[in-house]
């Protein structure tokens, strides 16, 4: 009797290990895309020119080894030092590369209102020191011999919405949490295009396109 109690037992704890095995196992895929590691290799910016001497697309990625090589976005609050940016959202890039290693996207930032939630989002103007509104500003940089300009300035002719397509889940980190959020946006710029110099040598003012996954992130909160 106790030999069979004994074997009983054995094989319901071999069941029980099964069951939870399976349970685990079911539970890790159903959260297998929420806890998806995050890495630079999801970042992207592409850029469309509809006309111009960089008129195609142009995908930015993040620099390898390269610190100041950034792209996200963030939500800055009422606390905001400009007045004219409180509860909104800035896109900002720098330091980024064309995968081709060809041209090098310097900065870029779009500045659009409200938190990040998915949809059309109207545009913030800021003024710089001429007085001028903007909402988005970017610098291009000749990264070789491809192009016979060595950087181009951008300045706003319109000022459209801009999407929110999409967002991953928190990547939850010791100190902050993560995730990479998706949009796009066109605008009319006029693009000027500059030698070593610094002196004009083209101006186009052409539609431009431009579709970003970039980097949220936010400090951990405590209970």
């Amino acid at each position: 009797m106790k030999k069979l109690i004994y074997l009983f037992t054995i094989i319901f704890l071999i069941t029980s290990c099964k069951e939870s095995t399976n349970s685990n196992h079911t539970e890790i895929s159903k959260n297998s895309s929420k806890t998806k590691k995050l890495t630079n290799n999801d970042l992207l910016v592409s850029i469309t020119f509809s006309d111009g001497p960089l008129k195609g697309t142009h995908n930015f990625v993040k620099e390898k080894g390269k610190m100041i090589s950034s792209n996200t976005v963030g939500y800055l609050d009422e606390t905001t030092k400009n007045p004219n940016q409180r509860k909104s959202t800035t896109l900002s890039a720098s330091a980024l590369i064309s995968e081709d290693e060809k041209l090098k996207l310097q900065f870029l930032t779009k500045y659009f209102k409200g938190k990040i939630t998915e949809g059309n989002h109207e545009p913030v103007y800021i003024e710089n020191s001429g007085e001028e509104k903007y909402c988005t500003t970017f610098t291009i940089k000749n990264n070789g011999h491809s192009f016979n300009f060595n950087r181009m300035f951008s300045i706003n002719k319109t000022c459209n919405t801009t999407e929110i397509t999409g967002f991953s889940d928190w990547n939850e980190g010791t100190v902050m949490n993560r995730r990479n959020v998706s949009g796009n946006f066109t605008d009319t710029f006029e693009l000027e295009f500059n030698d070593k110099e610094g002196n004009n040598i083209q101006k186009v003012t052409t539609e431009v396109n431009v579709i970003f996954t970039s980097r949220q992130q936010k400090m951990k909160t405590t209970n």
